[in-house]
């Protein structure tokens, strides 16, 4: 069972990471390929395995822990498309899956891409400001996902959140 959620997650991670790679090579130049070859394929990669993850267990995933994970992916999304919130999307992202992966893929590419974050918002960036935010936004997504799994909220229609 673990062989073939690994496979899979690996398979997605590999998948996700192509096609943003291939967007990047594609539609920019210079410095901007750059930034999206190092920045955004590890955390496509992150985002495709985790997918999997989740997918492989869909069963056992609950109504809220659904409901956190599109919060967290539209969190993330929102920052590179809108420009808001000043939070970072990646470490909100990174530190959500590394607590809530159940691969062992899906884990290291969460810490990967979290040291590749903390590597870009420290030192390249000199403590860019959104990622303390991101870090608690990270840390508060991951504990509730959780929370949300050990069935202390019920769905809206009642019934037990474990069902």
């Amino acid at each position: 069972m673990m062989v073939e959620r690994m496979s899979r997650s690996l398979f997605f991670a590999m998948g996700t990471a192509f096609l943003v790679a291939a967007y990047s090579v594609l539609a920019f130049t210079g410095e901007e390929r750059h930034y999206r070859l190092w920045y955004y394929v590890p955390a496509a990669a992150l985002a495709g395995s985790l997918v999997a993850d989740r997918l492989g267990k869909r069963q056992s995933v609950t109504f809220w822990q659904w409901a956190v994970d599109i919060g967290v992916a539209l969190l993330g999304l929102a920052r590179p498309l809108f420009g808001v919130p000043p939070v970072s999307g990646h470490a909100v992202f990174s530190l959500h899956a590394m607590m809530t992966g159940r691969s062992k893929t899906t884990v290291t590419l969460a810490i990967v891409s979290l040291l590749i974050t903390l590597f870009a918002k420290i030192i390249l960036w000199n403590w860019d400001r959104t990622l303390w935010p991101g870090l608690a936004g990270g840390a508060i997504s991951g504990s509730v996902w959780k929370l949300a799994g050990a069935g202390v909220w019920k769905r809206p229609t009642g019934d037990s959140i474990n069902q």
